[in-house]
């Protein structure tokens, strides 16, 4: 019986601690900033496409294909 009590105890206080985790996490993305810079470059490395704004609202219209070489992209 003290074996089942301990497990017991010991799942809820787990349980408990996860639930909470996950809430803050949750809270914590809720809460983030939008707030994002997309910068492209060419092959001399200057600048050819940069925005600052909220792109949490973007749609990707372009269908799927090749990709740029990662060199010439930069997010932050």
């Amino acid at each position: 019986m003290k074996r089942f009590l301990t497990t017991f105890v010991l799942l809820i206080i787990s349980l408990f601690l996860v639930a909470s985790g996950v809430d803050a996490a949750l809270d914590h993305l809720s809460h983030s900033v939008t707030q994002n810079s997309f910068t492209v470059y060419n092959e001399q490395g200057n600048v050819v496409l940069a925005y600052n704004g909220d792109l949490s609202a973007c749609k990707a219209y372009a269908r799927p294909g090749q990709v740029a070489s990662p060199g010439f992209l930069h997010r932050t």
